[in-house]
């Protein structure tokens, strides 16, 4: 048959430029790595890393964020990363510094001061992981863990007056939440105990009561109510 016209054909060379690492989150024994995307003449297939200066490894991450694991906690590394095309590899990113972190170790309870409807607890921090503590929660009878906090004394609140409750604390860092701290007991003050009549004397106009005072339910006794003929 007749031939079509003839078109000239641009095939497409080249492999990625490199990309650039914006940041990199310390994880308990990983880092992750976020980074702005290479220029590439065809789709890049998939990204490699490199840790101080080692041979490449491939992911399977076509875009950013990547995860290395399998990290040693405490250690510092250097990474970077390079883009690969059905062409082959590309050029290689600028390196950044990444460590990686364990999670916390548990705080210890120093100090528990009950109060109504709550405590405040005084606490010793444990081992950072290897990175900085970014605050504290803590869980009642074994419940979810509440934010709090970034440094001791923590304040509780919500607890029942007169109740017995479980209370534990542990640290955040970046790779997570930490191991818990042992249990502490708080028992929280309830309403005072009823006052014993001794003797009432009579006045002019008046009366004037000896009392006991009953239990103080835990917290100070900060006054005294009357009422006459079961009245208000």
């Amino acid at each position: 048959s007749t031939p079509s016209a003839p078109s000239e054909a641009v095939f497409a060379s080249g492999t990625p430029s490199a990309p650039a690492i914006t940041a990199i989150v310390s994880r308990d024994a990983a880092l992750t790595v976020a980074f702005s995307a290479a220029d590439s003449p065809v789709p890049i297939e998939y990204y490699e890393y490199q840790l101080d200066g080692g041979a490449w490894t491939a992911t399977s991450a076509s875009s950013t964020p990547i995860t290395i694991s399998g990290l040693s906690n405490g250690r510092t590394y250097e990474v970077r990363l390079r883009g690969v095309n059905a062409i082959g590899a590309g050029d290689a990113s600028e390196p950044v510094s990444g460590m990686a972190i364990s999670t916390p170790g548990a705080p210890t309870i120093d100090q528990v001061s009950p109060m109504i409807g709550g405590a405040n607890i005084d606490f010793s921090p444990g081992f950072g992981g290897g990175g900085v503590i970014t605050g504290y929660e803590y869980r009642v009878d074994g419940g979810d863990w509440v934010t709090s906090g970034p440094s001791s004394p923590l304040t509780i609140s919500g607890l029942g007056n007169g109740t017995s409750s479980i209370v534990q604390l542990r640290a955040l860092n970046t790779a997570g939440g930490g191991t818990p701290s042992a249990p502490v007991t708080i028992v929280t003050p309830s309403a005072p105990g009823a006052p014993t009549i001794d003797s009432i004397a009579a006045t002019d106009g008046a009366l004037l009561v000896d009392v006991t005072p009953g239990s103080d339910g835990g917290s100070l006794v900060t006054g005294y109510e009357y009422r006459l003929d079961l009245g208000e």
